[in-house]
This record gives structure tokens, C-alpha cells and sequence, in this order.
């Protein structure tokens, strides 16, 4: 049997959100587990990428969706969550680059 076959290929659905200091990425990932999940960051492009079976066993099942990001993340300050088969990256803000107004003198 062909293993294309027994594969389905899914860009998941997504929303994303911004506050003053994050920007939330919420990926749709059900019947995903943790272990299955592999969240990368490489420059200013953020690539979540998932494996599971189908329910009936017949099918792989691959989850792919990227992200391009402004350059102002702090890559030491990302965290991603998975629960209820919804994948949260909270990719928070580089203070350093982020807005300021200047007064005049």
C-alpha cells in the first residue's frame, strides 16, 4: 500500500491576537498530544508542526502552519501550551524594540 496513501496533510486553522507585550498564536490541533507537537522559531518565521492518527486508525494525520513574525519577539521569552487541542505560542514582546513615544526638549 502506498504510504501517501495512508497520510493527510492539514494546514490547521489558527487565530492570533496582540497585546501591548505579547503577540498569542492559537493553533487548532484535536486529538493531538503533546509529544506530537514540535514549535520552532528560526528568524522571524514561527513553524508548528503535529502528527496523529485518525480516529479510526486508517489515516496519519499532519498538521503544518507557519508564521511570519515582526522582528521584535524575544526568543528567550516564548512559551506554547497545548490543552484541549488548542496549541497557544505566546511570543512576547523585545522591550527594547518595542514602542516609546520621546519628548521633546
Amino acid at each position: 500500500m502506498n504510504v501517501q496513501q495512508n497520510q493527510r496533510k492539514i494546514t490547521p486553522k489558527s487565530n492570533t491576537t496582540e497585546t501591548k507585550t505579547n503577540w498569542n498564536v492559537y493553533v487548532n490541533l484535536p486529538g493531538v498530544v503533546k509529544d506530537n507537537v514540535s514549535v520552532e522559531l528560526n528568524n522571524d518565521k514561527l513553524l508548528i508542526q503535529a502528527n496523529t492518527v485518525e480516529e479510526d486508525q486508517t489515516k496519519n494525520v499532519q498538521y503544518q502552519r507557519s508564521f511570519s513574525l515582526p522582528g521584535t519577539v524575544n526568543p528567550d521569552k516564548i512559551e506554547a501550551n497545548l490543552q484541549d487541542g488548542i496549541l497557544k505560542v505566546a511570543l512576547t514582546k523585545d522591550e527594547s524594540l518595542m514602542y516609546r513615544e520621546i519628548p521633546l526638549n
